[in-house]
């Protein structure tokens, strides 16, 4: 019998929990005048990895993916908490006129411009995005709710993920994940493995995969 993922948290909880790691973090950056950008990445992802360890986790428990997972288009996505940089909200997003639509637009985060990505959109245009209508020239002045943003780092590069809400922490063992079908795999490879929530998908984005993929490098590429 298939061991069953260990539900974290709700997203009142996390969102919490993310926020206020945020705000320790940038209260302690105030006091360091002068940081590289490799000992800021550093400290985030230290930050992360002692989040994934929290409430009975242990350092030695290697092999149980820690996933923080979230809703896009009523669809669940999870990515490893290690990747995570921070849970980010922002109430401007800035469009940017004739990109493709999975382009959301740029943001201002802690003095770096930020490409934001909607994955839903990545998702749907398999390799057919450059046949798919360009963003509009944005209106002025209009008004926005804040959102919530996924910022993703991998390899030295990040991006930010536009997202619905946040669901769960979970802790999965290896033995229930899966590879998700060779016809799925090959219409994007952004998504290796699945595993099954109650019955619906939980897709797991690589984010290696994510930080690569050809269709985000128009210009200038992710930031």
């Amino acid at each position: 019998m298939d061991k069953q993922p260990v539900l974290k948290n709700n997203e009142p909880e996390i969102w919490q929990k993310f926020k206020d790691r945020a705000e320790a973090l940038r209260k302690s950056s105030m006091k360091i005048h002068k940081i590289s950008e490799t000992e800021k990445n550093t400290i985030f992802k230290t930050r992360a990895h002692e989040l994934s360890l929290e409430k009975g986790g242990t350092k030695e428990e290697t092999n149980i993916l820690n996933l923080i997972t979230f809703s896009v288009s009523d669809e669940l996505f999870g990515i490893e908490v290690k990747y995570l940089q921070e849970v980010y909200e922002v109430k401007k997003i800035t469009k940017i006129p004739c990109t493709p639509p999975l382009f959301s637009g740029l943001i201002n985060y802690r003095g770096d411009v930020l490409s934001i990505v909607n994955l839903q959109v990545l998702f749907d245009s398999g390799s057919n995005f450059e046949s798919a209508a360009l963003n509009p020239e944005p209106q002025q002045n209009a008004p926005q709710e804040k959102q919530k943003i996924l910022i993703v780092a991998h390899g030295g590069n990040k991006l930010g993920v536009v997202i619905e809400k946040l669901d769960n922490l979970l802790e999965l063992p290896p033995e229930i994940i899966r590879p998700v079908s060779s016809f799925f795999y090959e219409k994007n490879k952004i998504i290796k493995h699945e595993v099954k929530i109650n019955g619906l998908p939980l897709l797991i984005i690589d984010p290696g995969e994510l930080l690569s993929d050809k269709r985000l490098y128009i210009n200038e590429g992710v930031s």
